[in-house]
Parts: C-alpha cells; sequence; structure tokens
C-alpha cells in the first residue's frame, strides 16, 4: 500500500510522492500499523523490544 504512493515518470526522472494520495489513505496505515503493534505484543516473549518509528512519521 505505501509504494503504491510512488509514482515513476517515463523519462527515467526521480520518482514522486503522491501527498493527496496519502491523504486519503493516511489512516489505513496507521490502523495497520497499530495491528502490527499489538500483534507484536502478544507474541513477545520478551526476547525482542519493538520500537515504533511509523507511527510518529504517519502522524
Amino acid at each position: 500500500m505505501y509504494e503504491s504512493l510512488y509514482s515513476f515518470n517515463n523519462d527515467n526522472s526521480g520518482c514522486q510522492f503522491n501527498n493527496d494520495k496519502y491523504s486519503q489513505i493516511k489512516s489505513q496505515l496507521l490502523s495497520i500499523v497499530q495491528t502490527i503493534i499489538e500483534r507484536l505484543a502478544a507474541i513477545n516473549d520478551g526476547t525482542f523490544v519493538v520500537v515504533d518509528k511509523a507511527t510518529k512519521s504517519l502522524l
């Protein structure tokens, strides 16, 4: 889903970030990140640490 926010021109120039599409799916991305964090917390037996760097960048 996140990669769909980028597009490439036919002239091989750099990629473009689609801010409009990002605004439309931002809440979905936040929900996915939260679901992943909750699942990792549920299966964590103390042998790893989860550091959420994604939520801050999505807000």
